[in-house]
């Protein structure tokens, strides 16, 4: 199982979202701590369970420093014709993992996983603002996310899969 989106996903995302460039000098970094659990089936690996619990991590985090959310309502002749809401998330992580533990819970092992992530905030902040100000951007947004989401499938949905297959036999 190829599971290298954990070398790409948000990264990607983040990284073409950057609109502004900020110096290292003058960044501020603030520190978030995420913890994550994953309990593994009976054919998942050590690692696939890491890939997983590091995925879901990063997810946390990114929401944590910061989002934006945006609703669009379209009326026409006193209908709701049509109503869209759109959740931003942009910074540029360091995501590293602090803590590392299996342990059984009942009869399955659980990996416990607890990433720290330097975040700029004031950074976070600029991107959101220039993403709510321009539709194209916005718009480059909702396509990576997709792109994002298919990618965390990939990682998740062998290991769905394997626990359906093993849970009906």
């Amino acid at each position: 199982m190829n599971l290298s989106c954990r070398n790409v996903g948000l990264p990607v995302l983040l990284c073409a979202v950057s609109l502004v460039s900020v110096s290292p000098a003058a960044a501020k970094t603030t520190y978030i701590t995420k913890t994550c659990s994953f309990t593994l089936g009976d054919n998942d690996t050590k690692n696939e369970a890491r890939e997983v619990s590091f995925v879901r991590c990063k997810r946390k985090v990114l929401e944590k420093a910061g989002s934006y959310i945006q609703q669009q309502i379209q009326v026409t002749d006193g209908r709701l014709t049509k109503e869209q809401v759109s959740v931003y998330a942009a910074a540029i992580l360091s995501v590293e993992v602090v803590k590392e533990k299996f342990s059984f819970k009942g009869s399955s092992m659980v990996l416990e996983q607890t990433v720290k992530a330097g975040v700029d905030l004031e950074q976070v902040r600029s991107r959101l603002a220039a993403i709510a100000g321009d539709k194209s951007v916005a718009k480059k947004v909702e396509n990576q996310n997709k792109q994002i989401k298919i990618l965390e499938a990939g990682v998740e949905e062998p290991l769905v899969i394997s626990h359906q297959i093993h849970s009906s036999a």
